[in-house]
């Protein structure tokens, strides 16, 4: 029998708020800058101030591409506002064997204790 704990317990449904949301544009929802995104090319975006919730932005420069957004400078954010107890995302260099450094946010403070823990593939 084993008795699940942390990042193991199941998330709690009837409180999730907030589902799957990818940024590439073929599959994206909640982009708020869609209107004056430039898709496959670089564009700086300015993220508002206050997102809805399920809404995404970005701020930075950035190509918007069909599998997925690329950040084109280090200092590129993504601003999500969500409801739920986890959120992954999925990032990755872009080339094979680079590394990148990224930090995340939550509610304004970095996450600190709140972080789970990293998952890679073996290269």
């Amino acid at each position: 029998m084993v008795d699940p704990v942390d990042l193991e317990l199941s998330a709690d449904w009837r409180t999730v708020q907030s589902g799957e949301t990818y940024t590439g544009y073929r599959q994206s929802t909640g982009f708020t800058q869609q209107d004056v995104a430039r898709f496959d090319a670089p564009a700086a975006y300015l993220a508002p101030v206050r997102l809805a919730l399920n809404d995404w932005a970005l701020a930075g420069v950035w190509t918007v591409a069909g599998h997925a957004v690329v950040a084109n400078e280090p200092s590129g954010r993504i601003a999500f506002q969500f409801h739920a107890r986890d959120v992954n995302l999925v990032i990755g260099p872009a080339s094979k064997g680079a590394s990148i450094q990224f930090k995340v946010y939550l509610e304004g403070r970095p996450v600190g204790d709140a972080r789970g823990r990293p998952t890679g593939r073996p290269s």
